[in-house]
Order: C-alpha cells, then structure tokens, then sequence
C-alpha cells in the first residue's frame, strides 16, 4: 500500500467513510502535483527572463528583433536615397537650363556687336544674286569674301536623330549690295538673300560651318513656339539678325544697328541641318514675323527629375532679353 494512503480494511469504518477518506486523499496528491506543476513552470518562465536579460545585456539580440531591425534600415536608406536623388537631379536640371540660356544670351551678344566666328574653312561671294558659299581654294586670306556680309545667326533646337538634346547654332551670310558692283547698300533683310553657312538642297552653300551642342543632364526640348498677337506656332529655329542702315540716295541716313528675332517659319522640331539651311535660305522672299510680341518660348523636359523649363526670348518688346519659368510635370 502506497505510503499516506488511507486503509480500506475494517479498521477504518464503513464502506462509505472509507471511499470519501479514499477521494479526499487523490483529490489532495492532484491539488500538490499541479501546484507543483505550475512552480516548475514559473521557474521555468523565471529562468527564461533572467536569460533574456542577460542576453541583451550582453548585445545579443533574437532573429525577430535583428529581421525588424533590418527592415527599418533598409526602408530609412531607400528613402534617404530617393529624397537626395531628387534633390541632385533638380539642381542639375537648373544648373542644365542655366547653362542653355547662357549659351542663347552668348549668340545675341554676338550679333549685336557684330562678332562671327569665321572658321577659315568657306569663302563667300555675291554679285547681285545672292551669297554663294564654297571651300576655299588653297589657304583663305583677309578679304577673299567679297560682296558678302554676316547679317545674324540661327539656333535650331531638337536636331533630328538626337532625341532632343542637339542643337544647332548657324552663322547667315548675305548679299552686301542689291546688285552687282556699283549697286547701292541693301537696307532690308530680304535685300540679303540671306543664306546658312550650312550644305543645302540648292547649293547656295557647299560648306558645314556650323556649331553643334548637345543639352546636359538629360535635358530635351519638348516644344518650341512663337506667340505673335495671341496666335501661337510652333518651329523649330530662331535667328538674331541684325538691323539695317536706312539711305536717302547715296547718303546714310541711319546706321545705328539693333536686333531683330526672328523666328524661322517652316521650320520644326526635329529637323537635320540640310532642311533647316533649305528653310533659312527661303524665309526672307516670303512672310515671317520679326519681334513677336510674346517672344519664343522654348519648353525643356528634364529626363530625370518631374519637371519643366521654359526660356522665353525676346518678350515685352525687348529682343535680347531671356527669362525662366521651372514647373513641375509635363510641359503645358
């Protein structure tokens, strides 16, 4: 008989006495093993914390607390990334429009202080017919232009097969006279005849003399107008030219120069040099506004950054002037 059990002889009693002594005692021995059980657990769970504890205090850390720390991380460095991405690519795309400008205010200056490149690879004649540009024969010497005068320049943007980013800055020749040698001084801009010094259709020009770019930063154009009394059109070239002297007979009247911009009708975005030189040689035998008065607007997308650019020229009258607008989006 298991020790503390109470006896089921005679000595104890009755049948009946000697089953309730009997329940009591097994109610007793559970009552003691769960309140045993549930000490060893807390022990358990009190040895478990202190272990905890010591862990940490010692910079160990579980695999859950380590994978959350992870994820924090990696989602503060993506934004960080992101918010110094953006913040680099708006200072280039400024830096980018600046820089274009920049280079527009150097062709006006140009012009209007009368400054042409002369690359020493054409000579030009004229005799009442207009320009004739070829390559020189043998090395070109002071003076070998006979009969021609640079009147302006033109800047074409989004040159075709560049994706936007190539521009175009052209150098114009024309006509001294109205006709041959003894002719008087031409006093307008189609008295010019005004030709690109760039290879075109008619061969009026035999010779590429023109300066080419390329936009920075991912920068393209995106549209190029003129806004004239409300109504708006696109193109693709703007020129600067510069004014002429007025004459009463043979005496000059006027000779103080000014700029006129014009920009080049027939022309598009998206157009090689040969079709621009073919529609700077033909604007002045027809119509073409000069001093728009809203001026030319060029709109610059950025590739990397969402927003726009947009260089007017020439606005409120004042043909030289150039002004900013940046915005955020598509160009409107």
């Amino acid at each position: 008989m298991k020790p503390g059990l109470p006896r089921l002889d005679g000595a104890q009693g009755s049948d009946e006495k000697r089953t309730e002594a009997y329940i009591e005692y097994e109610e007793g021995a559970s009552q003691s093993l769960t309140q045993r059980s549930a000490k060893n657990i807390s022990r358990l769970a009190s040895f478990a914390s202190r272990r905890s504890n010591m862990s940490r205090r010692h910079g160990g850390y579980t695999i859950v607390e380590v994978m959350v720390f992870l994820v924090v991380s990696t989602a503060l460095f993506v934004s960080a990334a992101a918010l110094i991405s953006g913040q680099q690519g708006r200072s280039e795309f400024t830096q980018s429009l600046n820089d274009i400008e920049s280079r527009i205010k150097d062709v006006t200056n140009d012009v209007s202080t009368g400054f042409y490149p002369n690359t020493n690879n054409f000579t030009c004649s004229a005799s009442g017919g207009g320009p004739v540009i070829v390559p020189p024969s043998g090395t070109p010497v002071q003076g070998t232009n006979v009969g021609c005068i640079f009147i302006g320049r033109v800047m074409q943007f989004s040159v075709l097969g560049s994706g936007g980013e190539g521009f175009n800055i052209y150098t114009v020749a024309g006509q001294r006279l109205t006709g041959a040698v003894g002719s008087s001084e031409v006093t307008s801009l189609s008295q010019t005849m005004p030709v690109a010094i760039a290879q075109d259709s008619n061969n009026h020009s035999t010779v590429n003399a023109f300066d080419s770019g390329k936009l920075q930063s991912d920068l393209r154009v995106s549209k190029m107008t003129y806004t004239n009394s409300g109504t708006t059109t696109n193109i693709g070239a703007v020129g600067f030219f510069s004014t002429f002297g007025s004459y009463s007979g043979s005496n000059l009247v006027s000779g103080s120069q000014t700029i006129n911009l014009i920009p080049i009708p027939g022309t598009a975005l998206d157009m090689n040099s040969q079709s621009l030189a073919d529609a700077v040689d033909s604007f002045a035998a027809g119509s073409y506004i000069t001093n728009p008065t809203a001026g030319v607007t060029i709109c610059f997308q950025s590739g990397s950054s969402n927003q726009y650019g947009q260089i007017i020229i020439g606005s409120n009258g004042r043909q030289t002037s150039t002004s900013k607008i940046i915005g955020t989006g598509n160009c409107p």
